[in-house]
């Protein structure tokens, strides 16, 4: 069957071979479902190369061969799966199919839940997915189309983009983590009196301080506290009264972890850092025991730790990267803490520049500075309704899309509209999330202590940091594909800059593309402060110059002059150096305005700054 007579209407910009090459992987899964049990595939076919679109034309030709293989189809996000299920409800229809397709969310709950056994094809949401394989709800009505009169059959799981792979909380007891919220909810839906309300807050809270406290870096279990007392009898009792028919999953998945903390060792850690300390508790989701599993993920290379015992189907790139990606670095620190008025101000200076050259930019930052770059025109006029939180309405009339911001990308087809994107920072997460999937994934007894001072490896154990880089490489490269240069037909250039010190994310980025040095630019972007920094630095290698010169005429040694930094410039120089060589870019502009006269910067295993020199 030709493509044509599968998909209807089917996009200009998809590409017919990416396209065919994905549709087999989805046709050969099926066959493969049919011949034996535990297949468990993920489909790396690149993002824009028509995945959606494929999984579409599959489901309309098991419909034309009435072919009885009931599928479960999970999204990533409502917009998707209302379109997947809009254009196949229309098909359904037009060829008497009343019982083809449905999809389930919390909009239609109570009006189709009855009979979702009944159809072929049931779409849900990643987040239904991962409430049913952590114990919420009926899983043999999702998972089994049982027509009456006839044998139930199980569905074959097909999951659009990477799915919720862990698990987690935090216990906090600061403000704004409550290590009780769980159990104020759980309280008020149970209706417990005040009395037991008001002793399990603080028995919880003290036994989670207490905790904190005394701990080592893993939890033990917490009874022990309070084993053999009233106290613990009174909460057993308290906690058996609480009701988690009607509670919110998210409580009650906490509700179940706080069990776990008080009853079982080694089930959380304890994450000390300047901010404070919390107990994390994370375990890793697997979906293979529900059944047959493909996962469609277009950056699963990228991230070899979560698809252990999947096996990868690859289907090859069809992007010209070389002949439309651009990545222009625009080397300006833009870390939480350096988001400095001052920056903010230079970045802003550096896009009015950039969009007189390139016309018009979408740009993408953290959620806490949109709203200062509304206010300096950074974001466009015609640019602010994709950043505003909507109305109740809107919200509604949006399948629950949430403002755009660098984190909040999924489903935005909007920005495939745009040639040029800005990331005005990179879509690094919080320390913590990364921390959270090393527990998942490697256990408890992870190290995953920050590692300060260490410029290659933001983490002091090897795993966790390459998981890291996993998943920031991931969230970076779906990103830049969200932009026009996910229309694979095109041929316009698409120009990307990235605000950032980090020059190894742009080589990376770069190495991933395989993108030639005339499509990569740096511009170095100085404030007053900045150019005061470099002129510094010139004054400091000179004299660096000059006073290896001078040792080398007395000492005359063939090996040249390797000397410490307080032996050229005392103290003064030594700290002068220490400052500034933490951060990545003025080390590398130290680095090179020293490297111009000739002189190099040697780091010994000690962490001790050595100028050499040699004629």
């Amino acid at each position: 069957m030709s493509i044509r007579n599968l998909i209807y209407d089917v996009e200009s910009n998809l590409h017919p071979q990416a396209y065919e090459d994905t549709l087999d992987v989805l046709k050969n899964y099926v066959s493969t479902c049919n011949k034996q049990k535990d297949v468990h595939w993920v489909c790396n076919s690149a993002p824009g190369q028509g995945k959606t679109t494929a999984l579409k034309a599959l489901t309309k030709e098991l419909a034309l061969k009435r072919a009885a293989i009931p599928l479960l189809i999970v999204f990533n996000n409502k917009d998707t799966m209302n379109s997947y299920y809009e254009e196949i409800n229309e098909f359904a229809l037009g060829h008497h199919r009343p019982f083809l397709v449905q999809y389930l969310n919390e909009d239609n709950f109570t009006k189709v839940y009855d009979e979702i056994d009944q159809y072929q094809v049931l779409c849900i949401t990643q987040q239904r997915l991962r409430d049913l394989r952590l114990g919420h709800g009926d899983s043999f009505k999702i998972m089994y189309e049982a027509k009456e009169g006839q044998r139930a059959r199980e569905r074959l799981i097909i999951i659009d983009e990477i799915p919720v792979f862990v698990n987690d909380v935090d216990f906090d007891i600061s403000s704004k983590d409550n290590a009780v919220d769980w159990f104020d909810h759980l309280g008020e839906v149970s209706s417990l009196d005040e009395e037991d309300v008001q002793f399990g807050r603080i028995l919880i809270n003290k036994l989670i301080a207490r905790e904190m406290e005394v701990g080592g870096q893993i939890t033990k279990n917490l009874f022990r506290y309070i084993e053999g007392g009233e106290s613990g009898v009174r909460l057993n009792e308290i906690l058996s009264k609480l009701k988690l028919d009607t509670a919110k999953r998210e409580h009650v998945d906490k509700y179940n972890w706080f069990l776990k903390l008080l009853r079982q060792d080694n089930v959380g850690v304890l994450d000390r850092s300047k901010y404070g300390t919390k107990i994390m508790c994370a375990e890793a989701i697997d979906y293979k025991p529900m059944g047959n599993v493909l996962i469609l993920d277009g950056t699963s290379d990228l991230m070899p730790s979560f698809y252990s015992g999947y096996i990868m189907k690859e289907v090859k790139n069809y992007h010209n990267y070389k002949g439309r990606l651009n990545l222009h670095h625009r080397a300006v620190s833009t870390s939480a803490s350096s988001r400095t008025p001052e920056t903010v101000e230079l970045i802003a200076e550096d896009m009015f520049k950039l969009r007189t050259k390139y016309g018009e930019i979408l740009p993408l930052m953290a959620k806490r500075d949109v709203q200062r770059y509304i206010d300096m025109k950074v974001i466009a006029g015609n640019q602010i309704s994709l950043f505003e939180t909507k109305t109740i309405r809107d919200f509604a009339e949006s399948h629950g899309e949430m403002p755009l911001n660098i984190f909040n990308t999924v489903g935005k087809n909007v920005l495939s509209d745009f040639d040029s994107l800005a990331l005005l920072n990179l879509p690094i997460r919080y320390p913590s999330s990364y921390k959270k999937y090393a527990i998942a994934l490697f256990g408890t007894e992870t190290n995953i202590r920050i590692n300060d001072g260490n410029f290659s490896n933001w983490f002091e154990d090897d795993a966790v940091q390459r998981l890291y880089e996993e998943v920031f490489m991931a969230d970076i490269v779906q990103l830049i594909h969200r932009c026009a240069l996910r229309n694979i037909n095109e041929a316009t250039p698409v120009h990307i800059f990235l605000y950032t010190n980090q020059k190894r994310w742009v080589e990376r980025l770069q190495e991933h593309f395989g993108l030639p040095n005339r499509n990569v630019t740096k511009v170095q972007l100085k404030s007053k402060g900045q150019e005061k920094f470099i002129i510094d630095c010139e004054k400091w290698a000179v004299k660096s110059l000059e006073y290896c010169k001078a040792e080398l005429k007395v000492n005359k040694s063939p090996f040249g002059v390797s000397v410490f930094s307080t032996a050229i410039g005392g103290d003064k120089f030594k700290e002068w150096l220490k400052r500034h060589w933490k951060d990545e870019i003025k080390r590398g502009n130290i680095t090179e305005v020293f490297e111009k006269v000739g002189v190099a910067i040697r780091v010994t295993s000690a962490g001790h700054k050595k100028i050499e020199y040699n004629e």
